[in-house]
């Protein structure tokens, strides 16, 4: 096998990721609630895109660094913080969302599998 093609089969992988999800809501009346998640990321570290199954349509990786994938960021105080990474030495899985007063942290692991492909493309 090239290069070449060990590194393509090395940069296109699904992430298989599961662990606990905790939303909240904060104020008078204020709740928690803590289910299982798990989800399925398709990767391709070459074209730096991704999507989550049932991948209808890819989107752009935030980050790609030698410890951290950033699939999602989105910084806009004081009501909006999104981040979704994965380490790429421990496949710790970390996931925050707050809109509001309404926020979803989920905290896993993510293990590799084979790449399923990505949606085709219509033009």
């Amino acid at each position: 096998m090239s290069a070449p093609a060990a590194f393509a089969i090395v940069a296109a992988f699904n992430l298989v990721c599961s662990g606990d999800q905790s939303t909240f809501t904060t104020g008078e009346k204020g709740s928690l609630q803590t289910t299982p998640f798990a989800i399925t990321y398709r990767v391709d570290l070459e074209s730096r895109r991704w999507c989550l199954d049932p991948c209808s349509q890819t989107s752009a990786l935030v980050t790609v660094s030698e410890t951290k994938l950033v699939f999602s960021r989105l910084d806009d105080p004081p009501n909006t913080y999104i981040e979704v990474s994965v380490n790429r030495e421990s496949g710790s899985y970390s996931s925050t969302i707050q809109f509001g007063s309404r926020n979803s942290m989920r905290g896993g692991t993510c293990t590799p599998a084979p790449f399923t492909g990505f949606p085709r493309r219509k033009f």
